[in-house]
């Protein structure tokens, strides 16, 4: 696919509408014919679909265009190996980095994006508003700590940073000695890092690279989010009203396949710079923190399930959400 074509299609992502050819040429500032020939091709290459009303022609974005969610972590690098395969299948796939787990469901909710790596708590929360947000397969686990600050200020005793509605908050409640420290939320691992570091907070539930970060500035680990029974970080979704049976197929038969037989070491340098590229983070940090994550193959429903108890408990919430 030529320049014009990655633009025309990430002009229609941005618009989240069926637009006009006449309206695409007028944006993107090219003629017309040039905009008309190349949405001719996206078309025989089944990327987008032409609509025409009133004697006009409208385009929109097929679910061979995939645009996918995630959170800034060393987590979702796991993810690459997966996505580069749909691009070998045919997928033209455009990541979208997030700094918290609300932030990127509400764009699964708008359409912005159609599948997302989400925080369990999100993604169940995220389920309850649209029934049609489903998981996908094999969850992540592993690189969530809580950390003291090295040196606590005056202003920052009794106070613990987290994120709201997140497995970090999760982590949280299990933590009975933390029960009565004033909670404090952040928009972002970097906010967390900065608290800790500043020493704003007494405590903060961070992750990975924030978390060794953290511990190389002198913070203190007081204990890992496996270590209080929240093993399950977060899963993949799909908005199933965004995409045909078809595509919905496809992607559990490779997500199952890649998976399955995805060795962390083995993941390509080029994956990891393209990776480091899209959240911004270090290649090397990212290399050095990826091991402290894991796939979790086997009974994923039972630690969705132990996760949607604690909600119910939390917020008081209604259950049935589960891997198919």
């Amino acid at each position: 696919m030529n320049s014009l074509g990655d633009k025309i299609l990430q002009y229609l992502i941005e618009e989240r509408s069926e637009c006009s050819i006449s309206e695409i040429a007028r944006r993107l500032n090219y003629s017309k014919s040039s905009i008309s020939e190349t949405v001719s091709k996206l078309e025989r290459e089944r990327y987008v679909e032409k609509i025409r009303r009133g004697g006009n022609v409208f385009v929109k974005l097929s679910d061979k265009v995939l645009r996918v969610g995630i959170i800034r972590a060393s987590e979702y690098l796991l993810a690459m190996p997966f996505l580069k395969e749909l691009e070998i299948k045919g997928f033209k796939v455009f990541i979208r980095s997030f700094n918290n787990g609300l932030q990127l469901a509400k764009a699964l909710l708008r359409g912005e994006v159609i599948f997302a790596y989400l925080p369990v708590p999100t993604a169940y929360l995220t389920h309850l508003l649209n029934s049609q947000i489903q998981p996908l397969g094999y969850g992540f686990g592993g690189g969530a700590y809580v950390l003291r600050s090295r040196e606590v200020k005056s202003r920052g005793i009794g106070r613990v940073v987290t994120t709201k509605l997140s497995t970090m908050e999760l982590c949280l409640s299990g933590i009975k000695e933390l029960q009565d420290h004033e909670r404090v939320y952040a928009s972002s691992g970097e906010e967390i890092l900065a608290m800790l570091i500043n020493g704003d907070v007494e405590y903060g539930v961070v992750w990975e690279p924030y978390a060794t970060i953290a511990i190389q500035r002198g913070c203190k680990v007081y204990t890992s989010c496996s270590e209080v029974n929240v093993k399950l970080c977060c899963i993949p979704v799909v908005n199933l009203e965004l995409v045909r049976h078809e595509t919905l197929s496809t992607l559990r038969e490779e997500y199952v396949k890649v998976m399955s037989d995805l060795d962390l070491k083995s993941i390509e340098s080029m994956l990891i710079s393209k990776y480091s590229n899209i959240v911004d983070l270090d290649v090397k940090l990212l290399e050095k923190t990826l091991n402290k994550y894991f796939i979790h193959y086997e009974h994923v429903n039972k630690f969705i399930q132990s996760i949607i108890d604690k909600l119910l408990s939390m917020y008081s919430l209604k259950s049935g959400f589960t891997v198919s």
